[in-house]
């Protein structure tokens, strides 16, 4: 039966041949010379070629041996790095993680966590994605991401579900905005003959909002719709100047110098969090970010208490 040529003996080789003597590669490996030796001529049994011209003083390479070099010294490096990837790999210093979020989970709570995130892992890849509520559970069950971020909406057997921070609905809008004058909680009746910004289909807003039938006859169908915290923003700024939003989303940079008013009853809450596959494990690097996004959401929770 062919045997196969083994890591240790290209190393033996590689060894022999930059030492240019038997007894001083032996004592770079820390072999004996009898082992040495014994694993040159096994290689050169398997190659069926003659590697080495040896001399009482020194060896020197054949031309088969002159070929073989280089080869084998690109080999071990190659494994040398294969090696050092895989360990940077289960340790969490290096790999590749694909996350998909909501705007409005991205920008409070992944884009923080990424922050701190890269501090510690520099050499760890990331590609982001951001969707709507729909779209990022198509991710995660497709395998296209390893995990989302997004509130919870209908239940999927494939998926799971883990609860980061509990959210509620109010109204975002201008501070000299009439409904932001009176202060405190408004009720919805009080958002009749007010344009408001509306959220596209594939928000999970909206399909709160829909989900409650009282509302059908107060919020009608909104003649503009946005997806994303930055189209609220400007569409706010523009001249509609109000929106029914999550308050996870009005305490954002970009919009806490708006006002906000909770909305109720109904108290439409939602839950914010993370969503992974059933049947599919983190990867080391994945599960940190992950605890990194759960830190973020303790802290937000904290602040907002």
């Amino acid at each position: 039966m062919t045997q196969r040529v083994t890591i240790r003996q290209l190393d033996c080789f590689v060894a022999v041949a930059k030492a240019g003597h038997f007894t001083v590669a032996a004592e770079r490996l820390a072999l004996a010379q009898p082992a040495l030796t014994a694993t040159i001529q096994k290689l050169e049994a398997e190659l069926g070629v003659r590697l080495f011209n040896r001399s009482a003083r020194h060896v020197e390479l054949t031309e088969a041996g002159r070929d073989l070099l280089p080869i084998a010294e690109r080999l071990l490096q190659d494994l040398d790095h294969t090696v050092n990837d895989m360990r940077g790999f289960a340790s969490g210093s290096r790999g590749h993680i694909s996350v998909v979020a909501a705007p409005s989970a991205f920008e409070a709570i992944l884009a923080p966590a990424i922050e701190a995130f890269v501090e510690n892992h520099p050499a760890v890849r990331i590609t982001i994605r951001d969707a709507g509520a729909d779209e990022v559970r198509r991710h995660v069950r497709s395998r296209s991401a390893d995990f989302g971020l997004t509130s919870r909406t209908a239940e999927d057997s494939s998926l799971m579900f883990e609860t980061l921070i509990h959210d509620h609905l109010g109204l975002v809008c201008m501070a000299d905005h009439p409904l932001a004058q009176l202060g405190g909680q408004l009720h919805w009746d009080q958002l009749r003959g007010y344009e408001l910004v509306g959220h596209t289909l594939d928000t999970s807003t909206r399909q709160q909002l829909q989900s409650v039938p009282d509302l059908s006859s107060i919020l009608t169908e909104p003649k503009y719709q946005v997806s994303s915290v930055t189209s609220l923003h400007w569409m706010i700024r523009s001249g509609i100047r109000a929106a029914v939003a999550p308050a996870l989303v009005a305490a954002l940079p970009l919009l806490r110098d708006l006002a906000f008013r909770p909305l109720a009853p109904p108290l439409i809450q939602r839950d914010v969090g993370l969503v992974f596959r059933r049947d599919m494990e983190l990867s080391p690097v994945a599960e940190q970010l992950a605890e990194e996004c759960r830190r973020v959401s303790r802290k937000l929770a904290n602040d907002s208490a």
